[in-house]
């Protein structure tokens, strides 16, 4: 596909990617995150790094996504790309997520 910016090279605007996923599925994680790479490529979107949370292995899930909150106070990137929403936790965790994300004045976009 064309760049719409008649090939020349961006700049920006940054974002930063986010997956949630299994402990033990290294394979479906390096899937996710070349697909967050293709539609940043696509989108003209510089993929400033992905940060990628373990489900079920306890505190450091909070820890994860913290790291990826201070970041976004920090870097003030243009949005988190993630596969899709799921990837936020179960409905009850991703509403407050949403919220925090907004609230540091990033855009909240996913692939699927």
């Amino acid at each position: 596909m064309a760049r719409i910016t008649e090939h020349q090279p961006v700049d920006g605007p940054v974002v930063l990617g986010y997956l949630r996923g299994p402990a033990t599925n290294d394979h479906r994680d390096l899937a996710l995150s070349a697909a967050i790479k293709a539609y940043c490529d696509e989108h003209e979107l510089i993929l400033g790094g992905v940060f990628t949370e373990r489900a079920g292995v306890g505190d450091s899930d909070n820890s994860v996504f913290a790291n990826l909150i201070a970041e976004l106070r920090v870097r003030q990137p243009y949005g988190v790309v993630l596969p899709s929403r799921s990837h936020l936790g179960p409905r009850n965790v991703a509403v407050s997520r949403e919220e925090q994300i907004a609230t540091c004045g990033a855009l909240l976009i996913a692939v699927r």
